[in-house]
C-alpha cells in the first residue's frame, strides 16, 4: 500500500477551515501533517481538532520539516511561502492569486519550472463537475459564436453560519482582507502595478481574488487569450472583450454585487446550441453547478437541465493534485497559467482605467 502524502497547510483562515482541511482529513491518500498560521490560538485549537502536533507560526519552519511532503499555501500573500516550499522540495498547491504583481508571479513561475516537485494553482472551478460537463458538451462544436463569462459574486456571509470557524484572539491583532493589504508592503506592489488610486487597487485586488477562476476556466475551455479587444472600468465593475484561440469571450465582473445568492456563470454560444454552467456558492460544499443546454429536439426548440454530480470541486482539485504527485503528470492548472492571469488582469485594469479617463 502506498504511503499517504503528508500535507502541511500554510494559512489557516476561512478557505483552509471550510474546504482544505476537511478534504485532507477525508482522503485516504493524504495525511494532515502540519499547520502554520500567524495566530497561535487558531493553531492550538485546530491542532487539537485535527490531532496535529506539528504547529508553526513561521512558514520557514514548516517547509523545513522533513515529515511534510506537500503544502497548500492559503495565506493572503503567497510569494514567500510558495518560494520557500519549492526551495525545500515540497509539492505545492497554491491558492489564487499567484501574486499581486507580474514581477512576483514571474519569480514563482520560474521557481516552479525549475523545481522537481509538482506545483499546481488552486483553480478549483476547472475541476467543478458542472464546468467539466459544459466542457465535454462544447468541445465538439465546429465553431463557437461567443463565450460569456459573468461573475457578480454574492454574499460571503452565508457560509459563516454553517461552520465553526476559528478566529484569532482579539489580543493577537491579526487582520485579513483588503484593508490589511493596503496597510502592508503589498500596497506598494499594487501601486507599482496599477497606480496610486485606492479604488483601482481595490478592483485589481478583487479581480485577482475572484476573476482568476473565470479566466482559468475560459483558458481551459477555449485556449489562451490572444488579444484584449476592449476593457472598461466603471467603479467596482469591469467589462471586457478578449479574443482566445477558439472564440471571443466577454467578461463581466462586479466586485460589490452584494447578492444573497451566488451570481457566476459561463455560457458557450455555438452555431446551433448554447450551454451554460451556473455556479453555486464556492464556500458551501456539495452544492451542484446547474448546467442548461438550449438546442433543437425533433425540429423544436428545447431547454434541458443536465444532471450534475454534487462532488465538491475542491475535493476533485485535491484528487488531481494527488494524481499529479503520484504520476509526475503536469497539472491542468499550472503556476504559469496563474502568472498569465496576473498579467492579463493588470492589463485589463490599466486599459479599462485609461478608457474611463478618456485616454486613447
Amino acid at each position: 500500500m502506498t504511503d499517504p502524502i503528508r500535507v502541511g497547510v500554510i494559512g489557516c483562515g476561512e478557505i483552509a477551515q471550510v474546504m482544505h482541511l476537511r478534504f485532507i482529513e477525508e482522503l485516504p491518500d493524504l495525511e494532515l501533517a502540519g499547520l502554520c498560521d500567524l495566530s497561535g490560538s487558531v493553531l492550538e485549537r485546530l491542532g487539537a481538532r485535527y490531532r496535529v502536533d506539528r504547529l508553526y507560526t513561521a512558514y520557514e519552519e514548516l517547509v523545513r520539516d522533513s515529515g511534510i511532503d506537500a503544502v497548500v499555501v492559503a495565506t493572503p500573500d503567497h510569494v514567500g511561502p510558495a518560494l520557500a516550499a519549492l526551495e525545500h522540495g515540497k509539492h505545492l498547491l497554491l491558492e489564487k492569486p499567484a501574486a499581486y504583481s507580474v514581477a512576483d508571479a514571474d519569480v514563482i513561475a520560474e521557481a516552479a519550472s525549475r523545481a522537481p516537485s509538482i506545483a499546481m494553482m488552486g483553480y478549483m472551478r476547472v475541476y467543478d463537475p458542472g464546468y467539466e460537463l459544459v466542457r465535454s458538451q462544447t468541445q465538439s462544436m465546429v465553431a463557437m459564436r461567443l463565450v460569456r463569462s459573468h461573475n457578480f459574486g454574492g454574499s460571503f456571509q452565508r457560509h459563516q453560519a454553517l461552520f465553526p470557524l476559528l478566529r484569532p484572539e482579539s489580543t493577537e491583532n491579526i487582520g485579513d482582507g483588503f484593508a490589511e493589504i493596503l496597510s502592508s508592503g503589498t500596497a506598494r506592489i499594487l501601486e507599482r502595478t496599477v497606480g496610486p488610486e485606492p479604488a483601482v487597487q481595490r478592483l485589481f485586488w478583487s479581480l485577482l481574488m475572484g476573476s482568476t477562476h473565470d479566466l482559468s476556466i475560459t483558458r481551459d475551455l477555449i485556449g489562451p487569450p490572444q488579444e484584449i479587444i476592449y476593457s472598461h472600468v466603471d467603479g467596482t465593475r469591469l467589462l471586457a472583450c478578449i479574443s482566445h484561440a477558439r472564440a471571443v469571450c466577454t467578461l463581466e465582473w462586479e466586485t460589490a454585487g452584494g447578492y444573497e445568492w451566488w451570481d457566476q456563470e459561463i455560457t458557450v454560444y455555438g452555431p446551433e446550441s448554447t450551454c451554460t454552467a451556473r455556479f453555486a456558492d464556492p464556500y458551501i460544499p456539495y452544492l451542484p453547478t446547474a448546467v442548461t443546454v438550449h438546442d433543437l429536439e425533433q425540429d423544436t426548440s428545447a431547454t434541458r437541465q443536465l444532471d450534475v454530480s454534487s462532488e465538491s470541486a475542491f475535493r476533485r482539485e485535491w484528487l488531481h493534485f494527488i494524481e499529479c504527485i503520484r504520476s509526475g503528470r503536469v497539472p491542468r492548472t499550472t503556476v504559469l497559467g496563474g502568472r498569465q492571469d496576473v498579467e492579463l488582469i493588470a492589463e485589463l485594469v490599466s486599459r479599462g482605467t485609461a478608457m474611463r479617463g478618456g485616454a486613447a
